[in-house]
């Protein structure tokens, strides 16, 4: 069994190299690794162990926020979303001992992220249309609506 600890005095750091390890096939696993944060951030990786679900495009939006309390929960989340193919913001990073952590991460490769002009929705059937703005969180019934949704997300 391969084990890896990651120990760093600053949570960037960590996580820059947290991600890193995911990327590589170490995993978090739920009754195993436990992160400590003091005197420094420490936790332990689990090669090729523990099942993580991946996401669709169809599931989780472009850019996604986590936000948890629980240390545990947050690191699981961050490690499906990068087994799934997102990237972690660290700029965006909050992570404390008490107190909510939060994160935001993207998806350069997301179907939601292609550029439509009115013109080509407009050209489009129905059920692509629909799938289009499912994709950036702006379905609507009409037609209209969702068109002028997309392009609304798009300027954003």
């Amino acid at each position: 069994m391969n084990t890896k600890t990651l120990t760093h005095n600053n949570p960037i750091s960590l996580f820059q190299e947290l991600v890193e390890s995911i990327k590589e096939g170490y995993r978090i696993v739920g009754n195993k690794s436990f992160l400590t944060t003091f005197p420094y951030f420490e936790i332990d990786l689990y090669y090729n162990e523990g099942e993580v679900t991946v996401l669709t495009d169809e599931e989780v939006l472009a850019t996604v926020q986590i936000v948890e309390y629980d240390k545990l929960k947050f690191l699981l989340a961050i490690q499906q979303h990068v087994v799934s193919g997102w990237e972690v913001d660290l700029k965006t990073l909050s992570f404390s001992e008490i107190g909510s952590k939060f994160v935001t991460m993207n998806k350069p490769s997301h179907e939601g992220n292609k550029q439509y002009t009115r013109e080509e929705m407009e050209e489009m059937g129905y059920e692509d249309l629909k799938r289009a703005a499912k994709l950036r969180g702006c379905f609507n019934k009409s037609r209209n609506q969702m068109i002028n949704n997309v392009l609304r997300y798009q300027a954003q």
